[in-house]
């Protein structure tokens, strides 16, 4: 395909309401223009959703703030240079974004309104080789108090979960995992029980039997060595 000719965009589809009694609907696409260069857009990789606010975000090579409020999503302004990842989270009452990269962990404003997402600095995460999947617990009403936890991967020892105050932006503690247990996949906050649950692979040694996907559960909590 002509590089000229590709468009970014999204497939939106209009979900029924439980309580009637209809099918889900594509509704068409909305075209993201015009195309970036240098870097080139690279596709749509990740996305979150503001609820509160009305807005929704796209991340490429770029990110993308679109409104979800009045018709098709539309862009409300110019999309913002991050760099791709396939990690990212959206911390709505805190008015940030995070997308891990390598080692570095960058923030980003949303920005009131139609304003764009702006940088709002980055935290490089100590003695680990590469980060990960990173999962928001939010439950606290005061954003200060919200964490992140980081899955992060270090060579020739085990993989850990890395907790981020966001409030102060620093990192607090960390939990190391078993030998074996790596590359860790989509992780899920439940607040209400208080846990993290982490998908990974299980790669023990000497053990064929286990080589797929197990479950990490993580409690929540303040003393090191724990999430």
């Amino acid at each position: 395909m002509n590089k000229a000719t590709l468009l970014l965009g999204l497939l939106i589809i209009g979900l029924c309401l439980s309580g009637l009694a209809d099918n889900p609907k594509r509704r068409g696409p909305s075209e993201l223009m015009p195309r970036n260069s240098n870097p080139d857009d690279a596709g749509l990789y990740n996305a979150f959703i503001d609820v509160p606010h009305g807005y929704a975000y796209f991340l490429g090579n770029y990110l993308w703030k679109l409104c979800i409020t009045n018709g098709f999503p539309y862009a409300v302004c110019a999309p913002t240079n991050t760099g791709g990842s396939s990690y990212a989270q959206l911390d709505s009452a805190g008015g940030y974004c995070y997308i891990s990269r390598p080692t570095t962990l960058y923030r980003y404003s949303l920005g009131v309104g139609t304003n764009p997402v702006t940088s709002a600095g980055s935290l490089t995460v100590s003695g680990v080789n590469s980060i990960g999947e990173v999962s928001l617990d939010d439950s606290d009403p005061n954003p200060t108090n919200h964490n992140l936890y980081v899955f992060c991967r270090i060579n020739g020892t085990a993989d850990r979960v890395e907790k981020i105050r966001l409030g102060t932006f620093t990192e607090i503690f960390y939990t190391s995992l078993n030998v074996g247990e790596t590359n860790g996949g989509s992780g899920l906050v439940d607040h209400r029980q208080g846990y993290i649950y982490y998908q990974y692979v299980s790669g023990r040694p000497n053990d064929p039997q286990h080589p797929g996907h197990v479950g990490g559960r993580f409690r929540r909590g303040v003393s090191r060595g724990r999430c």
